[in-house]
């Protein structure tokens, strides 16, 4: 008896495994909703999360209610509302930024990239349904491309994001471009784009985030093959001439080769 009350005593003060059992699910419940979300598309009831989660209406209300206040999830304006992921992940994304591997391996390839052709050099990854850069080298132009760390845009738009996206599967792709706000004959033109990407190993853009820039983006993978960022060079338009498109493009794919293999991938290992 006296051991069922100190064990009654302790779940009450917050001690016991009942407790704990349920901050671990709750944790979990909160880690199946934000992979939904991340997956996509990019906005989601609170009846299609519960229905691909497996978890209550109530408890997906609840898990929503609780990464809403922190800025993780946002709540759109219909009825019913849909929720997709809060920019409250780009403050996590900047502490991860800091703690990345990729960053420290990367920033004197890309310094030396920068040296090579005198244009900014940026990295970038995926966050959702997003492509955020984390590191920059810039050039000393005096008209230089700008870029930022923090800077997200849509996953699709731009050379980097066509990196991004050449390493997910076929169904991923089309599952991310389904809600998307994009006739059906520009999104087979991005599929196109990310296909050619895949095949040439590099991406190149004009015109697309700015009317007078141009871009030319590679991949960079990890241990196992997994596209995991993506490397750019970015220049006004007016100088991106012939010969500098060669330029970029040899000094892309070294860069992203010498960047992938410093993060231990073997293209010889992986199937």
């Amino acid at each position: 008896m006296a051991r069922t009350e100190r064990t009654r005593a302790d779940v009450i003060a917050g001690r016991g495994p009942e407790k704990a059992r349920y901050k671990v699910e709750a944790v979990s419940r909160a880690m199946l909703v934000l992979e939904a979300l991340r997956l996509g598309p990019a906005e989601l009831t609170v009846d299609a999360l519960a229905s691909r989660t497996g978890i209550s209406m109530a408890a997906v209300e609840a898990t929503l209610l609780t990464l809403e206040g922190r800025g993780l999830v946002q709540r759109g304006t219909g009825d019913p509302p849909a929720f997709r992921l809060g920019l409250g992940w780009l403050r996590l994304a900047d502490v991860k930024r800091r703690q990345l591997d990729i960053r420290e391996v990367a920033l004197p390839v890309m310094r030396r990239m920068r040296d090579a052709v005198d244009e900014t050099v940026s990295l970038s990854v995926r966050m959702g349904t997003n492509r955020v850069n984390i590191e920059y080298a810039e050039s000393d132009h005096e008209v230089r491309r700008i870029v930022q760390r923090g800077f997200h845009v849509a996953l699709h738009v731009g050379a980097g994001g066509r990196s991004l996206m050449s390493g997910l599967e076929d169904e991923e792709i089309e599952i991310y471009l389904a809600p998307v706000a994009l006739s059906q004959i520009q999104k087979s033109k991005v599929i196109a784009a990310v296909q050619a990407t895949r095949r040439d190993g590099h991406a190149i853009v004009e015109g697309e985030i700015a009317s007078d820039t141009a871009a030319i983006s590679a991949p960079v993978r990890n241990h196992v093959g997994e596209v995991v960022a993506a490397v750019t060079i970015s220049l006004p338009q007016g100088r991106f001439t012939t010969a500098m498109r060669a330029r970029c493009i040899r000094e892309i794919m070294a860069g992203a080769g010498e960047i992938s293999k410093s993060m231990g991938y073997d293209p010889a290992r992986v199937v």
